[in-house]
């Protein structure tokens, strides 16, 4: 875990455009990692089973998007609260769901990092890198 977060730091320190407000901030990384770490632990309570280890590594995948607004991959109510909104409230538009999640969320206020496509590729990459079939076990 650490090798990771320490990555995001080094990309952020490094490249100008992931660093600012809304971008990838000290507390982004560390709700990043701690996704993560979730996914990684539900599925240690499931060591060797394939279909366990294919939920944990799908669950990795989505974490950039998430962060970044995408929820069109969250297959988990319990662990993306705007798809467990928008499950809760299948009539709302995208924009009452956000305002309402902006309003309740916990973490990083109801805000997503703003970056570009390739920003989110360069910080799956990372992910992926670290967490993958070779290495997840």
């Amino acid at each position: 875990m650490k090798n990771c977060s320490g990555e995001f730091f080094n990309i952020k320190e490094k490249d100008s455009s992931f660093r600012g407000k809304g971008l990838l901030e000290n507390g982004r990384i560390l709700g990043i990692m701690a996704d993560a770490r979730k996914a990684i632990t539900t599925y240690h309570d499931h060591l060797g089973d394939d279909s366990e280890r294919k939920k944990c590594l799908d669950q990795i995948m989505v974490i950039i998007p998430h962060h970044c607004g995408d929820h069109s991959s969250c297959n988990d109510p319990g662990l993306c609260q705007y798809s467990s909104m928008k499950k809760e409230n299948p009539d709302w538009t995208d924009e009452q769901i956000q305002h309402k999640v902006a309003e309740t969320s916990l973490r990083h206020e109801g805000t997503y990092m703003d970056l570009s496509e390739e920003g989110c590729d360069r910080l799956m990459k990372v992910l992926m890198k670290r967490f993958n079939l070779e290495s997840i076990d």
